[in-house]
């Protein structure tokens, strides 16, 4: 049987204003170094075993069996401008280093079934103002931490391929800050808190005169930081 083992690495710079062109809301605007170096494109080209998040239909074009393993290197430089202190005080977050990794196996069972394996990194970021220079920003640390785990199984006839990738989600979210003795409270924070919700992704593609067309479906997944949140805008419970 023959294998494939593919290794990358991709560095994803966010600096500035170029920040909403590295994520698409709190998700990477890709998974796998092919789909990142190429801005996201992935619903209509395959990538092999990196396909399985992206359109796990376009996992038909592995021969035999193929592992991939990659890493973003996510730096992200975060400012924030605020009146707190009576003056208009600005200050840089000093959390710009995120790493986030993906490893994902898809294999050729038959002409027409496909399955695989992967884990996914698909957000990470957070920003951290503890620097004792920058007290207008309230010794802020947020942390934002999702990973996915799927099985993609697809099905290819002819040229057209569909599939489904049920999912598992982790996520962990933390939010703390120095109230400054507001309410009589000083420091605010719930703790770390951790979900896990199940979803799924549909895709199907058709290749026709050697042009691939790809259509994908992602479902919702509702996650639940258990007290995180409320204590963050409400401390005092009131």
């Amino acid at each position: 049987m023959k294998k494939t083992i593919k290794l990358a690495v991709v560095a994803a710079l966010a600096l500035g204003a170029t920040t909403a062109f590295a994520t698409n809301g709190s998700n990477m605007i890709a998974t796998g170094a092919k789909a990142t170096g190429m801005g996201g494109v992935g619903i209509g080209m395959s990538h092999g075993a990196e396909s399985a998040l992206v359109n796990p239909a376009l996992i038909t074009s592995v021969e035999s069996s193929e592992i991939s393993f990659g890493g973003t290197l996510f730096m992200p430089n975060v400012k924030n401008t605020n009146d707190l202190g009576g003056g208009a005080s600005s200050a840089t977050s000093e959390a710009k280093i995120n790493v986030i990794p993906e490893v994902s196996l898809a294999s050729k069972i038959n002409d027409n079934f496909y399955m695989g394996v992967g884990m996914w990194g698909t957000a990470g970021m957070g920003v951290d103002y503890r620097d004792p220079t920058t007290t207008t920003q309230m010794n802020m640390v947020t942390n934002l931490q999702l990973m996915q785990f799927g099985v993609p199984l697809a099905y290819k006839m002819n040229n057209f391929s569909a599939a489904i990738t049920p999912l598992l989600q982790y996520g962990s979210l933390d939010i703390n800050y120095d109230a400054g003795g507001a309410m009589g409270i000083n420091k605010v924070g719930a703790g770390v808190a951790q979900s896990l919700k199940f979803g799924y992704n549909l895709g199907v593609a058709y290749e026709i005169a050697n042009v691939t067309f790809g259509v994908t479906y992602k479902s919702q997944i509702d996650m639940e930081y258990k007290g995180v949140l409320a204590n963050a805008m409400n401390p005092s419970g009131s």
